[in-house]
């Protein structure tokens, strides 16, 4: 029947003058086999939208708040055991244990050495202790004796990556773009700023610590857990157990957070590993202490950069130097390595559109990577949250400096530039300047951005693009003399394209939000002897639901294709935060968490 005299609606296609009706499943097979055409097929109108763009609760919101059992941890097999590991430090290695205390608790069935996953998966050794229930896994576990061999460069402290950064900075690196004359250029600048920044390692402490749980049986090996990446976490578990990739199963259950963490598939690993050494289902279960010492931090990372702006407000020039422990992200092993994170060899595409310096005639960008036994991986943005934080708060320096309105400093950067390509991790796009400009007004009109402060509060922007979205923060603060901070506003604006579920961008848009509020506050992972000095939330700080503010959110309509929501909401915020901090207390923050400089959130 001609396609003209049918209606697609809920699902179903229906012939209303035969009343014949077929649902869109039972078409799909044949809809499969049929070319598509060759001109593009016109979309109705956005108002006659029923669902598309409009807010759409979770199917299992009402299981999440009764607490049904829909996680990793809720995963129970027949005959299944608990395993708690101890682990090796970062740069040691395994030398000996003594498990006789550990034996003597009752319901402990086996100890289990992991060692030579390093060299098949990259994993870290360490002894499992396997018993009846949680409990008496953890409690014999911690009463192991384990005895660890380190290299002397394992005794690593957070104070020695600081140093080994700003060393790095004052050797070669990789030339990721060079145009124009760049030191001819800053020599001619009216205006000029040199400026050092610094972010530590922070952990990701996802809601739901690690876990999964593993059967290998007879040529077979199941795995249930919060497994994200199944097809790598499949390579993973067959590398170490000796089978092959086919005889995996992974069955994923909801996770409870992972913010980049669980890219990787080390624990779905080690629980197969133990599984095939008892042959019965066990689940491997990580307590928040093993979480924080044990994860693939972001990165720390250290940027210099000298900027220069002409007497009439245009940056003229650019000079930034990046030395950051990206290479030291996750061994092949995790199934996570070169999915996300580029090493140097492939920052190039990455790093040369997030810094926009096609925006910038004289720009020179430089990056060196220097190896420390610390574990790093991919967390929230990789590496647009550090650029954003540096890039942003060198164009307020760059403004205040020129006493040029911080928004018309950034309409002029972006006034006169055309489209151009871009390529990030993800997905190749089109950099449209005028997207990301059309954020920025908008955030500025909804903050009436030039009305004046009382004294002691400041208002801060902050915009960024990348993976084909942009945001736009402003957040405006008082600052009392005891440096609590009290939020006035938070607004974020967001342009991602055509919106599919509202509910799903706004969550987006406010956890994005005040997950990076949190770091920028609190976000700093100390390194003590080769191991993390904190080991759960009353040492690793993060914002509490009392001081947590109020996010407006504005979602920009647009006829772009759908792009990403989940990373481009977190990077404006830092640099919102400090920008809005200088103005109210003139104190310029270029080295994060805002705590270490004695800054509080007043509840």
């Amino acid at each position: 029947m001609p396609a003209s005299e049918c209606v697609a609606r809920a699902s179903v296609v229906s012939h209303p003058s035969t009343n014949r009706c077929a649902t869109y499943g039972s078409l799909a097979l044949a809809a499969s086999r049929i070319s598509l055409p060759g001109d593009a097929i016109p979309l109705k109108p956005a108002t006659s939208n029923r669902l598309l763009g409009k807010p759409v609760s979770g199917v299992d919101n009402l299981d999440i708040v009764m607490g049904r059992p829909l996680f990793g941890m809720d995963v129970s097999r027949p005959n299944m055991r608990y395993a708690a590991i101890a682990r090796c430090p970062s740069g040691a290695r395994l030398v000996s244990y003594d498990d006789r205390q550990a034996r003597a608790f009752r319901g402990v069935h086996n100890v289990i050495r992991i060692d030579g996953l390093e060299r098949c998966t990259w994993l870290r050794s360490g002894v499992a202790v396997v018993a009846d229930c949680t409990w008496t896994a953890i409690k014999a576990r911690n009463a192991l004796h384990v005895v660890w061999d380190k290299a002397p460069e394992g005794a690593l402290r957070s104070e020695d990556i600081s140093a080994r950064l700003r060393k790095s900075a004052l050797e070669p690196g990789t030339c990721l773009r060079h145009a124009g004359d760049v030191e001819a250029a800053l020599q001619q600048a009216s205006h000029n700023v040199d400026a050092e920044y610094e972010l530590p390692l922070v952990a990701h402490v996802p809601m739901e610590p690690m876990n999964c749980t593993a059967h290998v049986s007879t040529g077979r090996c199941d795995v249930w857990g919060p497994i994200q990446m199944p097809d790598s976490a499949c390579t993973n578990v067959a590398r170490a157990i000796g089978l092959p990739k086919e005889a995996i199963a992974i069955h994923p259950t909801r996770i409870g957070g992972s913010f980049g963490r669980r890219l990787a598939s080390d624990y779905a690993a080690e629980a197969a590993y133990i599984s095939k050494a008892i042959g019965d289902p066990v689940q491997v279960i990580w307590t928040r202490e093993d979480d924080l010492e044990h994860d693939f931090y972001r990165p720390a990372a250290y940027h210099h950069i000298r900027a220069g702006m002409s007497g009439d407000g245009e940056v003229v020039a650019w000079r930034h130097r990046i030395c950051s422990l990206a290479d030291s992200m996750y061994p092949t092993s995790t199934g996570a390595a070169g999915l996300i994170a580029p090493r140097s060899s492939d920052l190039r595409a990455d790093l040369n559109d997030d810094l926009v310096p096609c925006l910038i005639a004289n720009y020179l960008l430089e990056v060196s990577n220097p190896k420390l036994p610390v574990e790093t991986g991919s967390l929230r943005a990789p590496g647009n949250h550090a650029n954003a934080f540096v890039v942003n708060s060198v164009l307020d320096e760059l403004a205040h400096a020129s006493g040029i309105d911080p928004v018309k400093l950034r309409m002029r950067l972006l006034g006169t530039k055309s489209d151009f390509p871009y390529k990030g991790p993800y997905r190749s796009s089109i950099y449209n300047p005028d997207r990301l400009k059309a954020v920025i007004m908008r955030a500025a009109e909804i903050s009436d951005w030039n009305q004046a402060l009382p004294p002691r509060c400041g208002r801060g922007i902050a915009a960024h693009y990348t993976n084909g979205s942009c945001a736009a923060h402003v957040i405006e603060v008082e600052v009392n003399v005891n440096l609590e901070i009290r939020f006035r506003r938070v607004i974020a604006v967001i342009d991602c394209g055509i919106v599919v579920n509202r509910s799903g961008v706004d969550a987006q848009a406010q956890g994005g939000t005040i997950d990076a509020l949190s770091a920028a506050m609190f976000g700093e992972v100390i390194l003590e002897n080769g191991r993390a000095k904190q080991l759960n939330f009353d040492s690793y700080r993060w914002i509490r639901n009392k001081e947590t503010p109020q996010v407006e959110i504005m979602i920009m309509e647009s006829d772009e294709e759908p792009t990403g929501i989940g990373e481009i909401p977190y990077p404006p915020v830092a640099p919102a935060l400090t920008n809005a901090i200088f103005q109210a207390t003139g104190q310029r923050i270029r080295r994060l968490p805002l705590a270490r400089f004695g800054y509080k959130l007043a509840t």
